[in-house]
């Protein structure tokens, strides 16, 4: 049986924008949320695409917008302290509080323009260096290091305050 081209595409690269939203998320179900999303995107607007489509950095920066779009939907459906899982272990104050920072960040680089977030993720989460993150959206390293430093002040200044001890 004969593949079509959006089909190989998701077979060539399923994998990768699986493993980017859950890194992103920390939760296998968000993720396959994300993953349907981005396909559908894709799939609905497949026309409008052409054959020099960069798809491997069109692919990361789509998982990482639908990731942050993610997260600010259902952050805000959420009952605040919502958790994945029942906290039964030994620590749950510090899996809580794990839960806690991972929400408030998420919801901080929700808040970042839209390039900062993407070299933020990509930089801090991914850790890709500049060079490869250049790559991926297409623009040059002395770019990505001004997207990253002013989503680096920003989410400094968005965390202020929030580790009782002074550290960040």
């Amino acid at each position: 049986m004969a593949e079509t081209k959006f089909e190989v595409l998701v077979e060539g690269y399923g994998a990768a924008v699986l493993s980017i939203a859950w890194r992103i998320l920390g939760d296998r179900h968000k993720a396959q949320d994300v993953y349907q999303e981005v396909f559908f995107e894709i799939w609905r607007r497949w026309d409008k695409y052409d054959s020099e489509t960069n798809w491997e950095g069109y692919l990361y920066r789509a998982t990482v917008r639908k990731a942050i779009e993610y997260t600010k939907r259902k952050v805000s459906d959420a009952v605040v302290g919502e958790i994945e899982e029942p906290v039964t272990e030994e620590r749950p104050y510090e899996r809580l509080m794990a839960a806690e920072l991972r929400d408030k960040i998420m919801r901080s680089i929700g808040r970042l323009p839209r390039h900062e977030a993407e070299v933020f993720v990509m930089s801090q989460i991914e850790k890709l260096d500049k060079k490869e993150i250049a790559r991926l959206i297409g623009c040059s390293r002395d770019t990505v290091r001004v997207y990253l430093s002013r989503a680096m002040k920003k989410m400094l200044r968005e965390l202020d305050g929030y580790f009782p001890d002074g550290r960040r």
